[in-house]
């Protein structure tokens, strides 16, 4: 029997472990930074705008869920450990809340 590879599908499987291994093996802070180059700016400032932490629940299905698609929180669980082992949250929603209360308290520092 000969086993016909695709190699293409290969390849792009390689790629794509060896992309995740990367950005696991980054910190949380680069895996954030990541996750802010994908925003848009006007998510950016609807963030900066909300005048408490805990007003940020309302992006919970709009910059949050773009956070969470973007980093492919529902199906990678590398990122997942990575949160986990680093601050003990591994759920998608907690962890791009985290981000998006990381992003709000830096922009507010400022």
């Amino acid at each position: 029997m000969i086993l016909n590879f695709n190699l293409d599908f290969y390849q792009g499987f390689f790629v794509y472990i060896i992309f995740n291994l990367y950005i696991c093996s980054m910190k949380i802070k680069n895996i954030i930074q990541s996750a802010i180059d994908n925003l848009s700016t006007e998510e950016v400032v609807e963030i900066f705008k909300c005048e408490d932490k805990e007003d940020l629940i309302k992006f919970h299905h709009s910059i949050g869920q773009n956070i969470r698609n973007d980093l492919n929180l529902w199906h990678d669980d590398l990122i997942k450990n990575e949160f986990n082992k680093q601050l003990g949250i591994d759920h998608p929603d907690d962890i791009s809340m985290y981000i998006m209360e990381e992003i709000w308290e830096d922009l507010n520092r400022k």
